[in-house]
């Protein structure tokens, strides 16, 4: 299994847009 990472709004277009690895996101927020 792959690492988890944790983001906020200053590190998800860096990964997201790294492009070389498949990913999987789920959003999240108290009030769901």
């Amino acid at each position: 299994m792959s690492e988890l990472i944790n983001l906020n709004k200053e590190s998800f277009e860096k990964v997201v847009s790294s492009g070389n690895k498949t990913l999987m996101i789920d959003f999240w927020a108290p009030w769901c």
